[in-house]
């Protein structure tokens, strides 16, 4: 790393449009809560994160950072390749090698944890994720001590004279995998280890696990875990489902994520204490749950459908809306089809890891959108004056997420139209389905009473 760090110019450009396209285009909603918590620029900084989306937790760090140019430790696999290796470096990604790596391999992480404390010390961000992988479930994983030792190695290095801070923060997503879903980022309050100097000097590990403790704590506050794995998908679909209705019952909006956020952790904490007082009571709660989940997946309804009365005139009235459309549809989606579609085939080719599709595509589309935008711009001036092709470049964005819509509402339409078509024909499983989601509501409404 150099010695002086200043902000690439480049790093500042990409920035602008990261920003745009994060907030703007690949998300529908994005929260940046308690910023004024991030200490001003030129403070030494580790930023500390749960880790549940891969490439999406770090943008989300690094756009809520105005001031900053983040640096975060990668595995060093990942640099393998000379000009990938260059680009990740310059990105602020740093490689750190594993026991799998070979000891020898390990051994520079020696050369290279020298180097990230003199980066922070000097000033600079690190950001971290002690969970060291990502999962793909809403819980805090196990957290390694390696972020309180930098803290400490960094204070060391100017023989603790400079206030080193740990930033905790915590990101939580509507959905990790697909475009136009929200996201939020949470900062909670910087710990300042000065305070914790002399005794580091006699007790480095019960120090570091102090700190360690204090941290975890506030990230968990900040997100969503859910520590009974065992029924984590039966208290997950009760979070989709029921959760909403509960939300509601206490004065949280569940379309709003921050406050869906908080009426989950809150229905999560009932369902633990009711397990803890009645597990038998609680688990044919989620026995029923997941026999709701698993007939609707059968006639390919969700919760939402049949929450909904059914309004009859809105079967006539979106047909005639879908084809008045369809031209807009399909403008949008043909200027998008090759950046929708690039992001697929390297997920089928070459990802096997699940919680990387959603980094695939914030990262292939990023790079690609702009890149098929100045194309068609070019291409545009041969057939029109450039003030339409201006024009032409502008509303690319705005058809491309009218496109998104289009085909979501549609394929939401397909649902509600199957639903009228099994009401009508009395469909013995829809009446099932109906009287499953009664007695599992009224289930649910009891045992968090």
């Amino acid at each position: 790393m150099k010695e002086k760090d200043k902000i690439p110019t480049f790093y500042k450009i990409l920035k602008i449009w990261a920003n745009i396209y994060h907030d703007k285009l690949f998300y529908r909603k994005t929260y940046y809560l308690n910023t004024e918590n991030i200490p001003p620029a030129g403070t030494p900084l580790i930023i500390v994160c749960n880790h549940q989306n891969s490439l999406n937790d770090a943008m989300g760090i690094v756009i809520s950072l105005d001031l900053r140019y983040p640096h975060f430790l990668a595995r060093a696999d990942i640099f393998k390749r000379p000009f990938i290796a260059k680009v990740l470096r310059f990105f602020g990604l740093l490689p750190v090698y594993r026991q799998c790596d070979g000891m020898a391999n390990v051994k520079i992480n020696l050369a290279i944890f020298e180097n990230v404390v003199n980066y922070i010390k000097r000033g600079n961000t690190l950001a971290m994720y002690p969970e060291v992988g990502h999962q793909d479930k809403h819980y805090l994983g196990k957290f390694f001590l390696s972020y309180t030792r930098l803290a400490f190695d960094t204070a060391a290095s100017s023989n603790f004279e400079k206030e080193v801070f740990i930033l905790p923060c915590a990101n939580h997503y509507t959905d990790y995998f697909g475009w136009r879903e929200e996201m939020m980022m949470t900062y909670g309050k910087p710990l300042s280890i000065k305070p914790y100097y002399e005794l580091y000097k006699t007790q480095p590990r019960q120090v570091q696990e102090k700190i360690n403790e204090i941290i975890r704590a506030e990230i968990e506050s900040m997100m969503l875990n859910i520590t009974d794995l065992e029924n984590y998908d039966a208290i997950y679909f009760l979070l989709q489902t029921y959760g909403k209705k509960f939300a509601v019952k206490n004065n949280l909006n569940p379309n709003k994520l921050p406050q869906k956020l908080t009426a989950d952790q809150k229905l999560v904490a009932l369902l633990q204490t009711a397990s803890d007082n009645n597990a038998a009571k609680t688990n044919e709660l989620y026995a029923l749950a997941m026999q709701y989940k698993n007939e609707l997946k059968e006639l390919k309804l969700n919760d939402d459908i049949l929450n909904k009365p059914l309004n009859i005139s809105s079967l006539f009235v979106w047909p005639i809306l879908f084809i008045l459309g369809f031209p807009l549809f399909l403008y949008g989606f043909l200027h998008h089809i090759i950046q929708y579609i690039i992001p697929n085939i390297i997920i089928k080719k070459a990802v096997t890891d699940i919680m990387m599709h959603g980094s695939i595509k914030l990262g292939v589309s990023y790079a690609t959108i702009p890149l098929f935008y100045l194309i068609f711009f070019v291409i545009s001036l041969f057939f029109m004056h450039p003030l339409l092709s201006i024009a032409y470049l502008f509303t690319l964005p705005f058809f491309g997420i009218l496109a998104w819509n289009y085909r979501k509402s549609f394929l939401h339409f397909r649902k509600r139209y199957r639903f009228y078509r099994l009401v009508i024909s009395k469909n013995k499983k829809l009446e099932n389905i109906l009287s499953i989601r009664e007695k599992l509501y009224d289930t649910a409404n009891k045992i968090i009473e």
